[in-house]
């Protein structure tokens, strides 16, 4: 056999072979929107540049595991000064500011309430970020996200209407898959989202209590190289009466539990500021009933963590 023949044919097919092989990965990379770590280096599916040199950018439009549809967007600031671009007001105001348009139906979607533990549904139970307004350090961003009431599974489209911004128009509803946390073992995390101080939240239990009660764990970890300024005092101290979970299936709101004299059942919480490779420990605990076997957690300053399942005691 002729080996320079032999030679020709290999390497005719290997140019055809590793194309196959890349084609393959991005499809795999390209089916479902980014998460985690992911979704803040991902491409945005839209941008804009908005007053103060402020950048919108759209990171995710997909139908959740309950029922909504979720949008994801931060806000960056990339000039060297810190920005003012939020008052309290304007904050306060802008989840009944937001909406979604199927331009094809030509039909409006408001943002979605969930329902509270008590009483009727208030701007507090809207299921949007809410914030005491937004401040962006130098070429630092703000996570922001919103669930929708959601439009036909016809419909593979929306317009985004932000406050003091553009329409952001055309936006593609992605196919997403529904998170599957792994079980924690030595210390893994059941799931993490980034926060938008740059620390990384990392969930390391969901577990029922012999009270009834569902405490969850978490905790801020710094995975760069500089110090972070997690949250100051202050935030802190509000964070227990801003945190809260939701049942997807019922659509059902939870504040952290309190005890008979109407003190929450959470760790103390002070000023966060972590060194490099330093991460700071949380717990709450939620009132959830027996029945509810998932649950998403709302932390501020990062995308929901959602669809985790509930350890059971044995």
């Amino acid at each position: 056999m002729c080996i320079s023949c032999r030679e020709g044919r290999v390497g005719s097919w290997i140019p055809t072979l590793l194309l196959a092989v890349i084609a393959a990965v991005l499809v795999l990379f390209l089916a479902a929107p980014a998460r985690g770590d992911d979704a803040a280096k991902a491409k945005p599916l839209a941008t804009e540049k908005l007053d103060h040199d402020v950048i919108v950018e759209v990171t995710d439009v997909y139908r959740g595991s309950d029922g909504l549809l979720q949008v994801n967007w931060v806000y960056r600031n990339p000039t060297a000064e810190r920005v003012h671009f939020m008052s309290g007001d304007e904050s306060r105001d802008m989840p009944e500011q937001i909406y979604l348009v199927d331009a094809a139906q030509k039909k409006k979607y408001p943002v979605a309430n969930v329902k509270p533990e008590k009483g009727k549904p208030t701007r507090d139970d809207m299921l949007v970020t809410h914030s005491r307004g937004v401040d962006i350090e130098p070429n630092g961003m703000a996570i922001m996200w919103a669930k929708f009431l959601a439009p036909a599974e016809s419909t593979k489209q929306v317009s985004l209407y932000l406050p003091n911004a553009p329409p952001i128009e055309d936006l593609p509803i992605q196919t997403h898959a529904n998170a599957q946390p792994a079980a924690a073992s030595e210390g893994a995390p059941l799931a993490k989202e980034p926060h938008e101080s740059g620390a990384q939240i990392e969930v390391t239990r969901v577990h029922r209590s012999s009270d009834g009660t569902v405490e969850i764990r978490w905790r801020y970890a710094n995975p760069g190289s500089d110090k972070l300024e997690v949250m100051d005092g202050d935030h802190a101290r509000d964070l227990v009466g801003e945190i809260y979970v939701m049942d997807p299936d019922a659509k059902m709101k939870y504040p952290v539990a309190t005890d008979d004299r109407k003190k929450p059942l959470a760790g103390k919480l002070s000023a966060v500021r972590l060194e490099a490779g330093k991460s700071a420990d949380v717990w709450m605990k939620f009132p959830l009933p027996a029945a509810t076997k998932r649950v998403s957690v709302f932390v501020p300053g990062a995308l929901p963590i959602e669809d985790l399942p509930i350890a059971e005691s044995k």
